[in-house]
């Protein structure tokens, strides 16, 4: 399964899903709206490279980001 490395920018979180020394994947938390009410919701994106669809390596970024 490809390892996965956090990378922190100075407010949210992204992950990169490695196999070997090739990038398969990202996932990374965006601010949902600049509102002042929706100042605690984040929108998740993750991006996979189709050959490795379906191993779980999507759902598990998914899941680190929404905790």
């Amino acid at each position: 399964m490809p390892t996965a490395i956090l990378v922190r920018p100075p407010s949210l979180p992204w992950l990169v899903a490695e196999q070997g020394s090739e990038i398969v994947g990202y996932a990374y938390a965006s601010h949902w709206k600049r509102r002042y009410g929706y100042r605690f919701s984040v929108e998740v994106t993750v991006y996979l490279d189709p050959a490795y669809a379906r191993q779980g390596i999507g759902t598990k970024h998914y899941w680190q980001l929404s905790l």
